[in-house]
């Protein structure tokens, strides 16, 4: 997972409570939980050190398998990318046995550098959509779940709905349609 991902609020409660289903297994590094905790710092609000050190102790007990550690090093042997401090996150998937980067940024992830490492780049949409395809019932359950653990401020399904559609406008309106 990109920081990207983990960085929006409401996409990263839908897919980690998707993960927390067993629909798929998380994989992060130290970095990459680095990057999503400056991000979090700048944000407006920003989330206090306290509460991103909450966040953070909270995914390490959900997925105690998911921080991935590799030699630095290691991102070296990644080949070049458009953005070249991305390198890191293939290297953490390459450690981590995972199939896809799950990423809003596909443009820095392309097929022709992933392809030979056995990886491809995934949008969060087309993540979810897929397996919105492949587990319905689950997907509703979980979308359940976030609304019902949305309570700092409390939101409704419509309004968890419209901040998801920010960055996964296709998922948000299938499950605008399955009430």
């Amino acid at each position: 997972m990109d920081a990207c991902v983990l960085y929006p609020a409401v996409l990263r409660d839908v897919v980690l409570t998707a993960a927390d289903a067993r629909l798929f297994d998380p994989v992060w590094s130290e970095r990459i939980l680095a990057e999503t905790d400056r991000a979090l710092a700048r944000r407006r609000p920003p989330l206090t050190p306290e509460q991103r050190g909450r966040l953070f102790s909270e995914m390490d007990r959900a997925f105690p398998g998911a921080r991935v550690t590799f030699a630095e090093d290691r991102s070296d042997e990644v080949p070049p990318l458009p953005d070249p401090d991305d390198r890191h996150v293939v290297a953490c998937a390459f450690a981590g046995n995972a199939r896809y980067v799950l990423t809003l940024n596909l443009g820095d992830f392309p097929e022709s550098v992933l392809s030979p490492l056995g990886l491809r780049a995934l949008h969060p949409d087309v993540f979810l959509q897929s397996g919105l395809a492949r587990h319905p019932r689950e997907l509703r359950d979980v979308l359940d779940d976030v609304v019902r653990g949305a309570n700092n401020p409390p939101l409704t399904r419509d309004q968890i709905l419209d901040a998801l559609a920010r960055t996964a406008p296709r998922f948000a309106a299938a499950m605008r349609e399955r009430r």
